[in-house]
Order: C-alpha cells, then structure tokens, then sequence
C-alpha cells in the first residue's frame, strides 16, 4: 500500500535510466522506487515493476521509463489508503 500523497510527484519514472547509478551514491543504497505511477524494486538488471497506479496500465509505465524496466507476470494495482 501507499500513501496517496506520494502520487503528486509529476513524471517521476521519465527520469529514472540505466545511469542513474551514478546519480545514487553508491550500488545498493536505493532499494525500492514509490512513484505516481509504479512501485518499483531496484534489482541488479534495472527497475521491476512490483505495483502500478490505479488507472495506469503497465504499457504506460512501460513507455514513461526510460531504464530497463522488468515486468513478470500480472502488476496488481496500488491500494491507496
């Protein structure tokens, strides 16, 4: 679950790549990703998508992030308390 706050940040997985490693301060500092459209878990390979907005499809997702996105079988929606 998240907090529907969190859903306010504008176009947040535009800016989330393969580079952003750099930008981390170190390999294994994030772990996890809440945005306005997905919930995401920082793994080796990229980003997988754990949980999706409510009303966002995964194809959305899919072309609004521009790292290596890892989608396995169905994303349930967020539930937003």
């Amino acid at each position: 679950m998240i907090d529907k706050r969190v859903r306010n940040v504008s176009n947040a997985l535009e800016g989330i790549s393969d580079s952003m490693t750099l930008m981390l301060g170190g390999i294994g500092c994030v772990k996890k990703i809440a945005t306005n459209l997905a919930f995401l878990k920082v793994v080796q390979d990229g980003f997988k998508l754990i949980e999706r907005a409510p009303g966002l499809s995964v194809e959305q997702i899919v072309d609004s992030t521009q790292g290596n996105l890892i989608v396995e079988g169905e994303i349930p929606e967020m539930k937003i308390f």
